[in-house]
């Protein structure tokens, strides 16, 4: 038996080490694309949260990469954390009140699918509606509110997809958009090898591995980060009694905000539904009843303010001949927790049967 030179095999293992890695950067496969998800496992009700920032891997691990049934007539719902559904299980959200209802529409079988992710921004929404049109819905619904379409800095999962947030704000001309703060530049070969892909490949190996318990549990919600015996958390409540305060940022009420608003980012979603309708949602929100509120309606808008946003979206509305749903006083107080927008299990079910019913009327009833 040929004896091993010990040195020999350390050589040829760093030689092999460094050619896969090597090989690996120039092929540098889409990865984020692959998944145990709606093959091995179910898919995902909602797009994973504080797991990967991909929005590939996002798709890939949620339920709306399954094919299309035959019968189906697919709709998806985009928006923010109140879409997503904070505080509550995946069972619990918009969506899922909504399957619960077994809506049809033109005789087929409504799915809604839960597209919500954090994070009030027409950036974020665009960047999921253009990723969500390779699934073939057949109607778009999008919940806003005006802080969706105030302009702000990219957060961390806007960054980490930088690369198809440039194609958009080039395809749609969106050059207010403050890129300049990606600090974006072309991966270096190290960077797409296994070790500079490190951090990356250990976070989509361990969404595969929380599949597992998403299989056994249908709880979604951080539960890798909640101690089995800790205490929960307390909720911290909108106030009912609010400053008196007037300004909006840097706006007081003798101006006009409308010229500060991104709503053109709606008309860049229109583009990319093309012949999709989208049915636009203003948000329910809290409403305070308490001290100051005859200048507030609650700790995130001056009544002003919000008047001119709620006016400037019926003319809009109007003047383009959209789809609206406007239901911003439509859920009591009793039903919001923890935040302006989002809503308890039971206030999120009462939501689910208004839409339903304005969703009907809006797509189902006016194009038969």
């Amino acid at each position: 038996m040929k004896k091993i030179n010990p040195l020999r095999l350390f050589l040829k293992t760093i030689f092999i080490f460094v050619l896969a890695n090597l090989l690996f950067a120039l092929w540098n496969p889409p990865i984020e694309r692959l998944s145990a998800y709606n093959a091995i496992l179910p898919g995902r009700t909602r797009f994973p949260f504080d797991e990967v920032d991909l929005i590939d891997a996002h798709f890939a691990s949620h339920e709306i990469s399954a094919p299309k049934g035959e019968n189906e007539f697919r709709v998806i719902i985009i928006g923010d954390s109140s879409i997503w559904g904070d505080e509550l299980e995946s069972e619990q959200s918009l969506s899922a009140w909504l399957n619960k209802s077994q809506n049809e529409c033109f005789s087929k079988d409504v799915k809604f699918y839960n597209l919500g992710f954090p994070h009030m921004s027409a950036m974020k929404d665009l960047l999921i509606l253009n990723e969500a049109m390779k699934y073939d819905p057949d109607a778009i619904i999008w919940s806003s509110t005006l802080r969706t379409i105030l302009p702000k800095p990219p957060n961390p999962f806007l960054i980490a997809n930088v690369d198809p947030i440039f194609e958009l704000i080039k395809e749609y001309d969106l050059w207010e958009y403050p890129y300049d703060e990606f600090d974006y530049e072309e991966k270096s070969l190290y960077a797409k090898t296994f070790i500079g892909r490190r951090k990356e490949l250990a976070r989509l190996l361990r969404l595969q591995i929380l599949g597992i318990e998403w299989l056994s549990t249908k709880s979604d919600y951080q539960p890798q980060y909640i101690p089995p015996n800790a205490p929960p958390t307390p909720l911290i409540e909108d106030p009912n009694n609010l400053e008196n305060e007037t300004l909006f940022r840097e706006f007081d009420e003798t101006d006009n905000i409308v010229p500060y608003l991104w709503a053109h980012y709606f008309e860049a979603g229109e583009k990319i539904a093309g012949d999709t309708p989208i049915v636009f949602v203003n948000q329910p929100m809290f409403i305070a009843s308490g001290e100051n509120s005859d200048i507030r309606y609650n700790k995130s808008y001056p009544r002003w303010v919000y008047d001119q946003y709620r006016q400037f979206l019926a003319d809009e509305t109007e003047a383009k001949d959209r789809a609206y749903l406007d239901f911003w006083d439509e859920i009591p107080p009793k039903y919001f927790i923890g935040h302006t927008f989002h809503l308890s299990a039971e206030g999120e079910e009462l939501l689910a049967e208004i839409i339903a019913d304005g969703f009907q009327e809006a797509v189902c009833e006016e194009e038969e």
